[in-house]
């Protein structure tokens, strides 16, 4: 499933994130060293299916991290009359 993440700042002793998915209970990385300017910016990435939580986990000297919990939109399409 596509999500979009977004954050608005980082330290800057960070440069690179992991992210996870509560469907394992955060224990394997669906992305791998993100860069920092790819999610200041908002980008989409693809989550395991049936993902609510994303964490967000920071690769360097600190091991804090951000948990997301994901909304969902929906849209509606009316047939021409």
């Amino acid at each position: 499933m596509t999500i979009y993440l977004k954050i608005d700042s980082v330290g800057d002793s960070i440069s690179t994130f992991n992210l996870y998915s509560d469907v394992d209970g955060f224990l394997v990385s669906f992305y791998t060293d993100m860069p920092k300017e790819e999610l200041i910016a908002g980008t989409n990435c693809e989550a395991p299916i049936n993902t609510s939580i994303v964490e967000i986990r920071a690769n360097d000297t600190c091991s804090n991290s951000i948990y997301v919990t994901l909304t969902t939109t929906t849209t509606t399409t009316e047939a021409p009359s």
